[in-house]
């Protein structure tokens, strides 16, 4: 936190609530009120993960490990829809330049990069009525020959750059931030951030960070 001072805008990848056992249910009481606390905050963006989808919607398309009931309910009791409504499925930073979401597009999924699908798939959802930019894609269980879309699409197995579109990515964990063509994974397990000024990025290991007068100047 010592760093969003310094950024003009912050973008959270999604996946707030992961697979949280339930010794770590103090934690997400603690995830949930930061979020009641922040969401209002125009220089912060939230963006869905699959996880957050899992306790927000009952729909088998958002089914994943790490769910128990005592994390749903705490979150049911903190967090309204008026909350939730603030969460995004993609953004764009650094002039536009980058395509930021949870896990991606590919290009069969690019098209559906409109405000138009975006409006109409957060809107629905709260209907039961699920647009395909929600579907995950047929490696965890979705619709056969189904890619996944920006909640759910594997980097290794489904993700594949767009032509004339930069990406930048959470969702599938390793301990490295992996890189393809333009487009950045970023799920290091909180390990990293990244600065993103115009079309330059900056990977930064968190355990490496200076302290913020020291800190390089950037735009997350």
């Amino acid at each position: 936190e010592h760093l969003f001072p310094q950024a003009d805008r912050v973008v959270f990848l999604g996946d707030w609530f992961d697979s949280h056992p339930k010794r770590d249910h103090p934690i997400v009481a603690k995830l949930c009120d930061s979020l009641k606390k922040n969401i209002e905050n125009p220089r912060y963006t939230f963006l869905f993960g699959n996880h957050d989808a899992h306790v927000v919607f009952k729909h088998p398309w958002f089914l994943c490990t790490g769910y128990n009931y005592t994390t749903q309910w705490l979150v049911n009791v903190t967090l309204e829809r008026k909350h939730w409504d603030k969460f995004k499925l993609w953004t764009r930073c650094g002039n536009g330049e980058w395509l930021v979401s949870h896990a991606g597009f590919n290009p069969t999924t690019i098209g559906l990069c409109t405000p138009a699908h975006h409006e109409e798939a957060l809107a629905n959802a709260w209907e039961g009525n699920f647009h395909d930019l929600w579907m995950p894609g047929e490696a965890v269980g979705g619709p056969k020959g189904a890619t996944g879309g920006p909640t759910w699409l594997r980097w290794k197995e489904e993700f594949k750059p767009v032509e004339g579109t930069k990406q930048i990515v959470g969702h599938t964990r390793d301990k490295l931030v992996r890189v393809r063509a333009n487009n950045y994974c970023l799920d290091t397990e909180l390990a990293h951030v990244m600065w993103v000024e115009g079309g330059k990025v900056e990977i930064i290991a968190l355990n490496q960070v200076l302290p913020q007068s020291e800190s390089a100047p950037g735009h997350v």
